[in-house]
């Protein structure tokens, strides 16, 4: 085995070890998510730079090795492809897009929905950020409250319900906090006409907390104005994930107020 394959061979066996070790050790909550992910990357890396020293083993084997050097490299090449492709082709949905530095997106500047607990994360990395504001005006413009003629109580009622949240009279909190990926919400306050929760990523269990509230509209009592906020618990980019749950809400209140 030439030197170039060897070298192919461990280094595909290091990229797919490390690989499977940020996926699983993220997803069944071993490691951090950003841990998980970060030694997924570097697996994803040691595979990659793999092909390399495969490919070239490759062409010298088919020119003059012996078969032995050139089993060792198709290995190493065929381990690098299988790590790198599917991956590859994950990232090719997202990486052409524009994703801004921005992890926290809202409806209102002004005052932005704020968190009142901390589900698990210190309550001082809750506040908003208002250096995101311009960011979040230059990519998404068109990020917007919903606007409802509906008086707020009656309004609350029905986002509580197109939020999955359980009807109960005051506040109330989840006293677990599941590691299952999905939404959950965790506090309502009738009164304040507020639902607090976070979503759970399913592969490597990132957690993105939201905040939705009722407001009143112009016209007092016959109007609402739903405000929506959405922040990554991790990074400083979330890939639009945060705008691309409060629209799709937005999106949905506003379907079934439309019936």
């Amino acid at each position: 085995m030439t030197i170039l394959a060897r070298i192919s061979v461990i280094t595909a066996y290091a990229g797919v070890l490390l690989g499977a070790i940020g996926i699983a050790g993220a997803h069944q909550g071993l490691l951090a998510p950003m841990t998980g992910f970060a030694v997924f990357l570097v697996g994803f890396a040691c595979a990659a730079i793999a092909m390399v020293p495969g490919l070239a083993a490759l062409a010298g084997s088919l020119a003059r090795g012996p078969r032995r050097a050139t089993s060792a490299a198709v290995v190493g090449v065929i381990m690098s492809a299988l790590a790198v492709l599917p991956t590859s082709l994950a990232m090719s949905r997202w990486m052409p897009l524009a994703h801004p530095a921005v992890n926290d997106v809202t409806t209102d500047f002004t005052s932005p929905p704020q968190f009142l607990d901390a589900h698990g994360a210190p309550i001082a990395s809750m506040s908003y950020d208002r250096r995101l504001a311009p960011i979040q005006l230059r990519y998404y413009p068109a990020l917007a409250p919903l606007r409802l003629d509906e008086a707020p109580d009656r309004a609350f009622a029905r986002i509580e319900s197109a939020a999955g949240a359980p009807h109960v009279a005051g506040a109330m909190r989840a006293d677990r906090m599941p590691e299952e990926p999905g939404w959950l919400i965790v506090a309502i306050d009738p009164v304040a006409r507020r639902i607090e929760g976070f979503e759970t990523s399913w592969l490597f269990r990132f957690r993105d907390d939201f905040v939705i509230e009722v407001r009143r509209g112009r016209d007092g009592d016959h109007q609402s104005v739903v405000e929506m906020r959405s922040r990554s618990r991790d990074g400083r980019r979330d890939f639009g994930s945060n705008c691309d749950r409060v629209r799709e809400f937005l999106a949905l209140v506003k379907a079934d107020f439309a019936r």
